[in-house]
């Protein structure tokens, strides 16, 4: 995890946020403390797939109906930078089978 360019510390903290996300599943993380923990991690999944320019599972129906959970239970607290974090997942995946099914030359 340790390098001077620091992308060891990059990787660990995207890649290790998502796994304990998929691990823990979205059941784990509708009340709380795991509502806490998702709302938190769930910025680093969507970066890591921005970036790295790969799947997420927050593209999951299971996943999707959460974040609609929670923001239908917990509607006080909802700001718009939710209704991005959407958009920016919906990005995410486009990417991702853009990249896909693109002809090869």
């Amino acid at each position: 995890m340790y390098d001077v360019t620091g992308e060891g510390w990059v990787k660990h903290m995207l890649y290790g946020t998502s796994r304990l996300l998929q691990l823990r599943g979205p059941e784990s993380c509708a009340s709380e403390p795991g509502r806490s923990f998702f709302t938190l991690a769930r910025v680093f999944e969507i970066s890591r797939a921005l970036i790295s320019n790969e799947p997420t599972f927050l593209d999951e129906s299971d996943w999707r109906e959460l974040v609609a959970k929670i923001w239908k239970e917990n509607g006080c607290s909802w700001q718009p930078k939710e209704a991005m974090y959407n958009i920016m997942t919906d990005c995410a995946s486009l990417s991702v089978r853009l990249v896909r099914d693109l002809p090869q030359k």
